[in-house]
């Protein structure tokens, strides 16, 4: 099995196990009267993971660079543009001739 596999596995599994263990978090917080308290922790999680993903592939000292950059697509702008300070393209480059 080629390594992608194996990491798209990975990946692929826990995504299933985070769309599992979302509303069984929020169901038990609604049964004991503070819904609130999953969202908070929610938040936080996801303020983390942020932070990992910056830290290890967007800051300008990061040991891995996202070299392919970050491509978001605006409908009807047909440029690609690089946006202010993060180096990522808001769609693809155009090929050089």
């Amino acid at each position: 099995m080629r390594k992608p596999a194996r990491w798209l596995g990975w990946t692929s599994a826990v995504a299933a196990y985070g769309a599992f263990i979302a509303p069984v978090v929020i169901g038990g917080q609604i049964k004991a009267g503070t819904p609130e308290n999953a969202m908070y922790g929610f938040a936080v999680f996801y303020a983390v993971c942020l932070i990992l993903n910056w830290w290890f592939y967007l800051r300008s000292g990061a040991e891995i660079k996202n070299r392919k950059g970050l491509y978001v697509g605006r409908v009807g702008d047909s440029r690609p543009q690089m946006m202010a300070g993060y180096g990522l393209r808001t769609e693809n480059p155009e090929p050089k001739v």
